[in-house]
């Protein structure tokens, strides 16, 4: 038997449910999780952190 007579996956399979347990320890998880849509609020709501760029030199500065 060659690859080409291996018949594919059918599509439908493709989708894996958030409660797989090969996305266990996974960070890439559906965001239509609902643990997913809290972290992604929350990472929102976040103000950024201010940089401050004064104390960093260039490698000519150095």
């Amino acid at each position: 038997m060659t690859l080409a007579q291996v018949d594919p996956e059918p599509v439908e399979d493709l989708p894996i449910p958030a409660s797989s347990p090969l996305l266990q320890g996974s960070r890439f998880h559906p965001l239509a999780a609902a643990s997913g849509e809290e972290r992604v609020s929350r990472i929102a709501s976040i103000p950024p952190c201010p940089v401050n760029y004064s104390n960093k030199r260039t490698p000519e500065e150095k």
